[in-house]
């Protein structure tokens, strides 16, 4: 199993990795006659976002994707060969700048914490140094809420946790939703 590429955010002028949202975001590329085409094991369902918070407005800003066939302009953007996987098919449809009509939280994260990143899937909240909740309604940014310092508590307990050695057994069930749970983006699996 992959490390997932996460979908990003530019809040408040740092970049951000998406971990947790409460709804699913409404873009998806199939909405714009595009078939995303899973060309690298760190991004199975074949496409990753950068969203923008632009004077408190969320806007997709940039996709990646990966593309065989037709490659058709979105809002009069012609894509490009993408940077970061050249050899593998992305193609990059920069500065869309798309409004997108979400209503929902979403949990972003920056500063990724080495201790805590796990090979498969997309990082949790904790993984992060700074965590952010954002609410948003009808695309408009209403409140930001720092989580850093409950997420700082988290790292500490599991820490505890490790340093005590429990030996506790572990199910076939645990191994297979923790995998699960690992390539989810939802609240309920994410959050806590």
């Amino acid at each position: 199993m992959t490390a997932q590429i996460s979908d990003i955010i530019f809040y408040s002028n740092n970049q951000y990795s998406i971990v947790a949202l409460e709804k699913e975001l409404p873009f998806h590329p199939k909405n714009y006659g595009l078939e995303p085409q899973p060309v690298s094991t760190a991004c199975y369902r074949g496409y990753y976002c950068e969203y923008s918070l632009i004077e408190n407005q969320l806007v997709l800003s940039k996709l990646n994707i990966g593309l065989k066939e037709d490659k058709p302009a979105i809002n009069g953007i012609q894509p490009q060969k993408g940077k970061h996987f050249e050899t593998s098919g992305f193609w990059e449809y920069n500065d869309l700048n798309i409004p997108i009509d979400y209503s929902g939280g979403m949990v972003i994260g920056s500063q990724l914490i080495l201790e805590f990143y796990i090979h498969m899937g997309f990082q949790r909240p904790h993984s992060f140094k700074e965590v952010f909740e954002l609410i948003i309604d009808k695309g408009k940014l209403i409140e930001c809420i720092d989580h850093s310092k409950r997420m700082e508590e988290i790292r500490d307990m599991i820490g505890k946790k490790r340093q005590s050695k429990d030996t506790s057994a572990i199910s076939h069930d645990d191994v297979s939703r923790f995998v699960e749970d690992s390539f989810s983006l939802s609240y309920e699996k994410k959050w806590f």
